[in-house]
């Protein structure tokens, strides 16, 4: 047999042996992957949430022990995560090779919503976070006069308030109380017939305004009267001119 003839027949025999050891190791990694338990979870983390129950966030996710880390499906447990109110976004990371860890982003309402039957706590999109037949005490404003226009909604749905503007609205309004810290020195937010809002402070006063572009013209104003004037006066600025004060 000529040089040649040896050389390939040592090349065909290394490439042989290479496809003989890949494969052995695939069928390795396969049976370790599928047929043993090395990779089938052991313990699922829950990171990052306060206003939710552990055994919601399981029960949603559908994930359990015992499951091929590889088998799972991450995006279907996050979209069934996301069905529940107060989760806003939800991220599941393995960790090999055995754990999950899930990272939850909760919803944070910025009002509570008087509607027929109950009241919705809404975030800053109008969302709903959470729907309650009962209210006992409350953190954030509370949404009055808006029992006509609003239903109840299932959690994590946007709710729908008749007209739409109106609802924009009251929006616009708590994003800039918000944006100055203000929203924790109000305790209600009614709206009339007339679609004007009605402010009531922790304070005792009741401010009058038409709408977001009406209390951005006066914010600073009404920065200054709810952190040092806020004394039991209704102060009209529905007008356009400069604010009236009258005792209540």
């Amino acid at each position: 047999m000529d040089k040649r003839k040896k050389d390939n027949l040592k090349l065909n025999l290394s490439k042989l042996f290479f496809v003989l050891f890949v494969s052995a190791c695939m069928v390795l990694l396969t049976y370790i992957w599928f047929l043993t338990d090395f990779f089938n979870i052991e313990s699922i983390e829950y990171f990052d949430y306060e206003k939710i129950e552990e055994s919601d966030l399981r029960e949603a996710s559908g994930l359990v022990e015992g499951e091929n880390i590889f088998l799972v499906k991450t995006s279907e447990a996050v979209d069934s995560m996301k069905k529940l109110g107060y989760v806003k976004e939800a991220s599941i990371i393995r960790v090999f090779p055995d754990r999950l860890r899930v990272y939850i982003t909760e919803r944070e309402p910025i009002c509570i919503v008087s509607v027929s039957g109950g009241y919705i706590y809404l975030d800053e999109q109008g969302v709903v976070a959470e729907v309650a037949e009962k209210l006992t005490k409350w953190t954030v404003p509370l949404i009055t006069g808006l029992e006509d226009a609003a239903t109840l909604k299932s959690e994590a749905q946007k709710l729908a308030i008749e007209p739409a503007w109106v609802g924009n609205n009251i929006l616009g309004v708590l994003g800039l109380l918000k944006d100055f810290e203000l929203t924790g020195r109000i305790s209600e937010i009614n709206v009339t017939k007339e679609k004007h809002l009605h402010i009531y402070t922790n304070g005792g006063s009741i401010i009058k305004v038409k709408d977001k572009e009406n209390i951005q013209s006066r914010i600073n104003f009404l920065y200054t009267f709810l952190t040092e004037n806020d004394d039991r006066m209704i102060v009209d600025l529905t007008h356009g001119g400069n604010p009236t004060y009258t005792p209540r």
